[in-house]
Order: C-alpha cells, then structure tokens, then sequence
C-alpha cells in the first residue's frame, strides 16, 4: 500500500486529479509478491481516481523492468504512475520511461521497495518518486527477541503479541 500512497502523494502535490497506473509485480507464488499486489489493489480500490490499467508479473531485475516497463508504456501511452514490486524493477522501468522520452516527475511518476543503495540513490536525483522499505530490521527484532528469551523473558507466555510495522517511505522529504 505505500507504494501506490508514495505515488499518489507526489501527484496529488503536482496537481495531477486523474490517476492511470501499470504496475510491475514479481514471480506471482511468493507471499511477499501476493501481499504487494494485494496492498496495490486494495488501494486502488478505495480512491476513485485511480485507473489500474494492468499488473504484469515478471522477475525482479532491472532488465525485466525495462522489458517490462516499455511493453507496458507502448500498450498504455497514458499511463501516468508505475508501480513497481522492487527498486530493482524501478530502476529497469526508469530507464523505459526515458526511452520513451517521458519526463519522470512531470508525465510519469515512479515508486519501488527495498530502500536500496540504488533506489535511495535514483529518489535523490528525482528519478524515483519514492522507495519503500525497512523490512529487513526484522533480523533485529529477532535478534531482540532471542536475546529476551534466553534471559526468560517470553512475549507469548506473558499473553503479548509481535506486530511489527516495520514499512516506512524514502521520499523527497526525508531522502
């Protein structure tokens, strides 16, 4: 969901009212993908000026972005925002919108996960408009939770529950 609300942010700050997306997602059988998609969906869903134009699944490269990416840009020359599964995908659907000749920022806006060097890098230059990501403090959280039980210290026994939200947006505020 943060990706498609990343998206939805910048355009609505660039006065953009009529929102047409294509999304690029990964391999389709992995929970991590399914649950992306799901968040895009349920996003689109609920806002009225979205237009999802279609959800192509693919590998997360960035060549099967750029493949990705310009079949999608050539099928849909309107689309104005495109989601990507990961940074990687992001940086391949980048390099299709400019050999599409399409001005990121201005007549597309494009948004990945992972908060990756690269990714971090390509919101900086504007040429993201955001990365999602800090899934991988869980290993931290688990660490924690090792160490906590060890000491005798069980969440479980003590009737608690771990609910991490760990998602969080690089954007042009905060990069």
């Amino acid at each position: 969901e943060l990706i498609t609300k990343s998206l939805l942010d910048e355009m609505k700050k660039n006065k953009i009212e009529k929102i047409k997306i294509a999304g690029i997602s990964g391999v389709k059988a992995t929970p991590a993908i399914m649950e992306r998609e799901i968040g895009l969906k349920n996003v689109v869903e609920a806002e009225k000026n979205i237009e999802l134009k279609q959800l192509v699944n693919g590998e997360l490269t960035v060549a099967d972005g750029y493949a990705k990416g310009k079949g999608l840009l050539s099928r849909y020359p309107d689309i104005n925002a495109m989601w990507c599964a990961n940074d990687l995908i992001a940086e391949g659907a980048v390099k299709a919108a400019y050999k599409k000749e399409k001005l990121i920022g201005n007549d597309i806006f494009i948004s990945g996960l992972n908060w990756s060097k690269r990714g971090i890098e390509m919101v900086s230059t504007k040429e993201m408009t955001a990365t999602v990501g800090g899934h991988f403090t869980i290993g931290g959280f688990v660490i924690v939770m090792i160490n906590d039980y060890e000491k005798g210290v069980d969440f479980i026994s003590e009737g608690k529950e771990l609910r991490l939200n760990c998602f969080d947006i690089i954007n042009q505020e905060n990069v």
